[in-house]
Formats: C-alpha cells, structure tokens, sequence
C-alpha cells in the first residue's frame, strides 16, 4: 500500500466520520474459492479439508499453524485498517467465505477438534475475533456476518445456525445474520434477495438467533420498508437493520424515513 493510498483511505474515513457515521471496511477471506493463478508462487487453495474442486482445482487442508498464521494475518489487517481511521470491521463469515468453509459440515470434514461439533466448526471464527480483539483493542468493533441458515435442501439449518451464533457469543460486537452458500445455486435466490421476495426475507434468521444469545444482533437481505424495519426494532426482533443495496438505490435512504418521506425512497 503506497503513501498516496493510506492518505487516500484517510480522506474517505474522516469524511465519514465528520458525518457523524461510524467508517467500517469489510475483511473477507476466500480460502478454498481461490484459484492458483491469483496465489504467489501458483500454490493450491487452502480450506478446512482438502478436496478436488469441480474445476479441477486441488484444496488443501489447512494445518493448525495455518489457522494461527491466517488468525495472526487477520489482526494485522484490522490494525491497519484502525490506523487508517476504520472504527469497526466486518468480518465475514458467510456464504461460503473460508470462516463459512470451517462452520459448514458441507465444508467441513475434519475430525480433529476443528470439525464436528458446531464448538469445533466455531473455534477457528472465534480464533480469529479474539486475536483481532487482543491486537486492535476491546472498542474496536468486530460485526461477525454468518450465515444464520444456508437455506438449501443440503446445508444447515436455522439449529446449527443458532449453535454457531452461541459460540461467537461474546467474541463480537454484532452477530450479522445473513443466510446461504454461494456453492449452492439453489442460495442464492435469498442470498441475495430481489424485489420478488417479501420486505426483510432473513428477518426470521435474524430474530431467532437473538433469542439465544447476548451480543446485539443484525438483520440483512431486502429491507426498503422504513415502517416495517422502525417495528422490528421497537418490538425488539433484532437490535440493528443492516442495509446494502437499498442505500446504493438511494443513499438518501435513511435521511428520507428520518424525515417522513418514504414515499419519495427510490
């Protein structure tokens, strides 16, 4: 990252929080979806199990220095994002991402203590919180988006999602409750939701994971009704309405229902 780059993504911080926002910047990991050709040195794909892919494509296992290594890599790229102005990280950790992978046993084979049991499929995620934690501080926010359900006729369902929901439990600051994997294709209708489906399609997930644990949970996937999302917050359903593309829509968005003008909402 060059001089002209930090200064760039300080500008873009300062101005968000001049405004009053909290600046925050999603961390992914690909893990198994990555390809050889975009790795230096050409080298295969690291997962929590190895496996061919269907294009051909060896995934290897990872070994637990890699998980400590991954961890470590993690924290320093949060700390970087805190020195550049970000108050809080969104790390993800659905949709078939590399924490997803550890948390899936459609993904997940291992018989170690890293496999199996949801508390075993949840350590490496938990891992990963709690070194960004130690590095980055207790205020710097960690919003952990999982994959409340992966919502096809092959992957969990809302129990396991719950189970993994318990284990971050204490380890974030927000348990961001998304739904799907994209190796999937049947996911992806809810995954990313289009007008065709009902007003907050994941509320659902989202408020029956509340019921289990203590760390604030968020609601995502279709929400454009400012009534409807201002009920399920009053009625206590979720404790935050997290909103991507509605506000690409129209970033006036938020200011227009704050100001009783949600007919004018694009």
């Amino acid at each position: 990252m060059t001089t002209f780059h930090m200064e760039s993504i300080m500008t873009l911080t300062e101005a968000i929080k001049a405004h009053g926002a909290v600046a925050s910047i999603q961390l992914n990991h690909v893990g198994a979806m990555n390809h050889p050709d975009t790795i230096p040195g050409h080298k295969n794909p690291i997962g929590p199990s190895a496996y061919v892919r269907d294009d051909g494509v060896q995934v290897e296992e990872m070994t637990v220095e890699m998980m400590e290594k991954t961890a470590e890599q993690w924290a320093e790229v949060a700390w970087v994002a805190k020195s550049l102005g970000f108050q809080m990280i969104n790390l993800h950790g659905g949709h078939g991402w590399l924490l997803h992978q550890f948390m899936s046993p459609l993904t997940n084979h291992r018989t170690d203590k890293w496999g199996g049991s949801a508390e075993n499929r949840c350590r490496f995620a938990v891992m990963v919180c709690d070194r960004i934690k130690e590095v980055c501080g207790k205020n710097f926010m960690i919003d952990f988006r999982m994959s409340a359900s992966e919502v096809n006729s092959v992957g969990y369902g809302i129990e396991n999602g719950i189970e993994c929901a318990k284990q971050l439990d204490g380890h974030c600051d927000i348990i961001h409750c998304s739904v799907g994997n994209h190796e999937v294709i049947e996911s992806f209708v809810v995954m990313h939701p289009s007008m065709f489906l009902e007003d907050g399609v994941n509320m659902k997930f989202a408020a029956e994971v509340k019921k289990y644990v203590k760390t604030p949970v968020a609601a995502v996937g279709s929400f454009s009704d400012p009534a409807m999302m201002e009920k399920a917050l009053a009625d206590g359903l979720v404790d935050v309405i997290e909103i991507g593309r509605g506000v690409i829509a129209d970033p006036d968005l938020p200011n227009k229902a704050r100001m009783g003008k949600a007919d004018e909402i694009n």
